[in-house]
Protein backbone atom coordinates (compact mmCIF):
# COMPACT_ATOMS: atom_id res chain seq x y z
CA UNK A 1 0.00 0.00 0.00
CA UNK A 2 1.35 3.51 -0.75
CA UNK A 3 0.64 5.02 2.61
CA UNK A 4 3.06 2.04 4.09
CA UNK A 5 5.81 3.82 1.95
CA UNK A 6 4.80 6.97 3.63
CA UNK A 7 6.67 5.23 7.28
CA UNK A 8 9.95 5.67 7.34
CA UNK A 9 9.21 9.38 6.56
CA UNK A 10 6.86 9.73 9.05
CA UNK A 11 8.94 8.49 11.10
CA UNK A 12 11.86 10.57 10.70
CA UNK A 13 9.66 13.57 11.06
CA UNK A 14 8.98 12.35 14.50
CA UNK A 15 5.14 11.85 13.67
CA UNK A 16 3.20 8.87 14.88
CA UNK A 17 1.25 6.81 12.87
CA UNK A 18 -1.72 5.66 14.24
CA UNK A 19 -3.69 2.55 12.83
CA UNK A 20 -6.44 2.80 11.74
CA UNK A 21 -7.70 5.32 9.27
CA UNK A 22 -10.34 6.68 6.82
CA UNK A 23 -10.63 6.20 3.52
CA UNK A 24 -12.63 8.49 0.76
CA UNK A 25 -12.66 5.60 -2.44
CA UNK A 26 -15.06 7.46 -5.28
CA UNK A 27 -15.38 10.55 -3.73
CA UNK A 28 -17.66 11.51 -6.48
CA UNK A 29 -20.23 8.90 -5.44
CA UNK A 30 -20.14 9.47 -1.46
CA UNK A 31 -20.61 13.21 -1.53
CA UNK A 32 -22.61 15.17 -3.45
CA UNK A 33 -23.08 18.33 -5.19
CA UNK A 34 -23.43 20.46 -2.15
CA UNK A 35 -20.25 18.31 -0.44
CA UNK A 36 -22.69 17.02 1.78
CA UNK A 37 -21.85 13.12 2.37
CA UNK A 38 -24.74 10.83 1.05
CA UNK A 39 -26.52 8.78 3.99
CA UNK A 40 -26.09 5.31 2.61
CA UNK A 41 -22.41 6.15 2.93
CA UNK A 42 -22.45 8.21 5.77
CA UNK A 43 -22.58 5.34 8.72
CA UNK A 44 -19.39 3.45 7.54
CA UNK A 45 -17.76 7.19 7.51
CA UNK A 46 -18.66 7.68 10.64
CA UNK A 47 -17.55 4.58 11.83
CA UNK A 48 -14.13 4.97 10.28
CA UNK A 49 -14.00 8.34 11.68
CA UNK A 50 -14.58 7.63 15.21
CA UNK A 51 -12.28 4.91 15.06
CA UNK A 52 -9.30 7.24 14.10
CA UNK A 53 -10.32 9.33 17.49
CA UNK A 54 -10.48 6.92 19.66
CA UNK A 55 -7.36 5.93 18.91
CA UNK A 56 -5.79 9.57 19.07
CA UNK A 57 -7.39 10.14 22.38
CA UNK A 58 -5.75 6.54 23.35
CA UNK A 59 -2.14 8.22 22.05
CA UNK A 60 -2.60 10.84 23.21
CA UNK A 61 -3.81 9.47 26.83
CA UNK A 62 -0.77 7.02 26.77
CA UNK A 63 2.00 9.48 25.65
CA UNK A 64 0.89 12.24 28.99
CA UNK A 65 1.28 9.60 30.84
CA UNK A 66 4.61 8.62 29.34
CA UNK A 67 5.58 12.09 29.83
CA UNK A 68 5.03 12.03 33.34
CA UNK A 69 7.15 8.91 33.80
CA UNK A 70 9.77 10.01 32.01
CA UNK A 71 10.07 13.63 34.23
CA UNK A 72 10.44 12.13 37.43
CA UNK A 73 13.03 10.34 36.51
Amino acid sequence: MVTDALLPVLRTLNLLPVGPTVYFPHVREMFDDNGQIRPEHAQAQTRSAQGVYDELIWLARALKAARKVNSIQ
